[in-house]
């Protein structure tokens, strides 16, 4: 369960995976949100090795309202990410991190990705911080700037790896 800690951010714990609102309509500025638990993000696949369903994931953070805060991962695992939206920039669990966010301590350890530009399964974009993680879920059908962490970097990783596939990509894409 993903559980804000002070200030505290205006979402119930369980909400962030199926929240009725837009996430661009969040103040992410400031907010600490630990991980209580493992977080099922509702993608399901589907038996065939490139076919997922079930929910999709709306990503944290925007290019208007980027994350400032902390993610504290708390040595959790976040599976069954899912966003299919080859229209959509800035896609991943985080859209974009700003200048003063930290993510750490965590694994994505299942999901499927699908964007357009700047696409990473950690983060779309990164210009904060990303440490302590790693990333087993796969990238499928993305534009220019695409990664397993962090689709364009332009913060700092650390003590982070991917082991996910990124395939069928454009220019500056990667592991």
């Amino acid at each position: 369960q993903l559980q804000p800690a002070a200030p505290v951010n205006p979402i119930a714990p369980r909400s962030m995976a199926r929240a009725p609102y837009t996430r661009d309509d969040v103040d992410w500025t400031q907010t600490t949100v630990v991980l209580q638990e493992d977080l099922d993000c509702g993608g399901v696949r589907d038996g065939n090795y490139d076919s997922w369903t079930g929910t999709q994931w709306e990503p944290i953070g925007s290019g208007s309202t980027p994350f400032e805060g902390t993610f504290d991962g708390q040595g959790h695992e976040i599976r069954n990410i899912f966003i299919q939206n080859a229209a959509k920039n800035n896609v991943g669990l985080f859209g974009v991190v700003g200048n003063s966010a930290e993510l750490t301590n965590f694994a994505i350890v299942s999901g499927n990705i699908e964007g357009n530009d700047s696409v990473g399964n950690v983060a779309g974009v990164n210009l904060g911080t990303i440490h302590h993680c790693y990333n087993m879920s796969e990238i499928r059908k993305a534009g220019k700037y695409s990664g397993g962490i962090t689709g364009y970097n332009a913060g700092t990783i650390h003590h982070a790896y991917n082991v996910g596939l990124v395939t069928e990509t454009g220019a500056n894409s990667g592991g």
